[in-house]
Order: C-alpha cells, then structure tokens, then sequence
C-alpha cells in the first residue's frame, strides 16, 4: 500500500486525476475477478482520500487473448463506466485465436482495446522498406494464409493483422513508457510511428512500481510534450488520457489506462 500511494502522488504530479486499476486476467497466473478487482478498488480510493491524494481511481482488467478467453465473457469487466474491454495478445498468439477472441468481445457488445501494440511483433508496422520489400511477395501468402484472408495488396504483410483488427472496429492503446525508451529503441521505433500516424486511440502509462513511472512514465511524457502536433491524446493540460495505479489486489503495481482528465 506504501508504494501504491506514492506511485498516485507521482500521478497526480504529473497532471493526472483519474486512472483504471487494470490487473492481469490470465488464467492459472493472475485469477482475478471482476468482484476482486471492484472490492479493492473501492479500498485503495478510501485510501487515497484517507492520504489527502486527488486521485480517482475506476476498476477495469487486462484480459489475455489465449484459448481460456471465451470464459471471461460471461462477466466481463470494461474499463470504468465504458465499454472499453482492455485485452494484450500471448507473444506466440495465432493471428486467427485473436480475430476471433476479437469477433467475440464485439458480438457481446464491447469494444477491444489492444494494450501495447508496439510490443507484439504481429502488430508492429513495416518500418524497415528495403528489408520489407525483399520479404513481401513471400510473406503476404504466408499471413493471408494464417489471417485466411485474400493477398493484401496495399499494407505490408507484417502490417496485416494490424489492418484488419482495426476494420473489425478494434482500438489500440499505447505504453508512454515505450516512447521513452523504456522497452528499447525498437519498440520506440514503433511506439513513434504509431504515435505519428494515428494508430493510438489511448495511452497508458504501464506503471508496475514507482520506479517504473520514475524512470519509464515521466521520459515518455516528457516525448509527447516536445512532439505538440501529435499530442491529441493529451489534453491542455498536459494531462494523458490514461494511466496506471497500483494493484491492491496484490501490493505490486498493475498495467493500465484509459482515462479522461
């Protein structure tokens, strides 16, 4: 609890007032619960009145795209009061158990919101021409065949599934850690891209521990600030849409996001 209220005095400093505690769902590692995840909300936000901290805190999770998905959609729990359901894709995900684990969150009436895209090597955006030119004709059969789509003729293979989540009505929410340099230059590299060419409809701060919004959230505010013309997602305020906090469930600090300041 001590880390939790200094990661929202963090928070708060840097001009953020509401944010979605946004605990891991996966099963057999983070079992959490819709109910779980309520309850301990409601008690870090007495907390946080309790310590005089400004802050709003709404409860949402973070659901994995594996094959045990489908059962969460029975009691799904969106971020806050929207219809928001915030999901992260396993790093040797089949790009057809996505688009249906997709094709399921909106025939219930959500709307998926991809954590992190820059992360998952099957989201990336085809950033390297030469290379990308060489490999196209080759790849574009090879992900039509896992996407079981037509040959793409416009994007890039390796730019696909990106393509056609986003038809099915799919958003995407980027780490501000990831333009900082957190995670590498690389994943900058495509945190940067995204950014630019609008492909984020929210960012999130991906706050695990103080140290993690120290030395990964603040440089990452810092890029949107110096980059005015593709700061949308960032009021005048400067204060991001979305954010991180703490994880009362366990004491460490959970992913998170999607909040208007």
């Amino acid at each position: 609890m001590v880390e939790s209220l200094e990661m929202a005095r963090i928070l708060v400093a840097a001009g953020f007032v509401e944010v979605h505690c946004t605990p891991h769902c996966m099963r057999g590692s983070y079992d959490n619960t819709p109910d779980m995840v309520r309850q301990a909300t409601n008690s870090f936000q007495t907390e946080l009145q309790r310590a005089g901290i400004p802050l709003t805190v709404k409860p949402g999770m973070e659901y994995y795209l594996d094959e045990y998905f489908p059962t969460q959609l029975n009691n799904p729990l969106p971020l806050g009061d929207t219809r928001l359901v915030l999901v992260e894709a396993p790093s040797q995900a089949q790009p057809e158990l996505v688009k249906q684990n997709v094709f399921k969150i909106l025939r219930r009436g959500f709307i998926p919101l991809f954590a992190h895209p820059e992360r998952f090597p099957l989201l990336n955006a085809p950033l390297n021409q030469k290379r990308d030119g060489f490999l196209k004709k080759r790849s574009q059969r090879f992900f039509s065949k896992l996407l079981k789509t037509r040959p793409i003729a416009g994007p890039l293979a390796c730019d696909a599934l990106r393509v056609v989540l986003k038809e099915m009505g799919c958003l995407f929410q980027g780490n501000i850690p990831s333009l900082g340099g957190w995670y590498g230059q690389e994943v900058r590299a495509q945190a940067m891209h995204n950014l630019a060419s609008g492909f984020y409809s929210y960012l999130g701060s991906d706050g695990h521990s103080v140290r993690s919004l120290e030395k990964g959230l603040l440089p990452g505010l810092q890029v949107l600030a110096e980059q005015p013309e593709h700061t949308g997602i960032v009021n005048k305020q400067g204060c991001p849409i979305s954010a991180p906090i703490s994880d009362p469930l366990t004491g460490a600090v959970s992913q998170t996001i999607s909040s208007v300041c």
